[in-house]
């Protein structure tokens, strides 16, 4: 009878079980007695977030505003975050961010690269930093985007 006891308390847990290992590992999830899926890769809500400027609204954010002024510099690194801010790691090879303008109230542009590499291992957080320059004007909004495949976008809104 012992036994039977037994069973009846491992198939009531394992159909309310979730277990998960480090962040784009691998997740367990039971959906009844005897039945489990699993889960690699990616869990979703990663997230591409600036790593600054240092003592900003930016830093650790997917979304900010800044106001920099005329022929100001905006720059940073990019970093790939789970949704509660936690930089991931070993996100494998092959991963670029593509940084755009998508308004242009001030007329600036990089005077970098607008194309970033995350590194394979280790933390993932661009393995160089990008600078934008504003133009001049009285009153402008520049908005940029950082993208990347498989990852939520981040954007700024540059003012003056």
């Amino acid at each position: 009878m012992a036994w039977r006891l037994r069973a009846a308390v491992l198939a009531a847990a394992a159909g309310s079980v979730l277990v998960a290992a480090p962040a784009a590992v691998a997740a367990w999830a039971s959906s009844g007695a005897g039945s489990a899926t699993a889960k690699a890769g990616y869990w979703a809500g990663t997230q591409l977030r600036w790593t600054g400027p240092a003592s900003t609204a930016c830093v650790n954010a997917t979304s900010c505003t800044l106001s920099i002024g005329n022929n100001a510099n905006f720059t940073t690194k990019v970093q790939v975050t789970d949704p509660s801010g936690n930089v991931m790691s070993n996100i494998g090879s092959g991963k670029t961010v593509t940084l755009s303008i998508v308004s242009n109230g001030s007329g600036g542009g990089f005077t970098t690269s607008t194309t970033l590499t995350l590194p394979a291992t280790g933390a993932a957080v661009t393995t160089a930093s990008f600078t934008y320059k504003s133009g001049a004007g009285g009153s402008w909004t520049d908005n940029l985007k950082a993208s990347a495949s498989g990852y939520a976008d981040a954007t700024v809104a540059l003012t003056k």
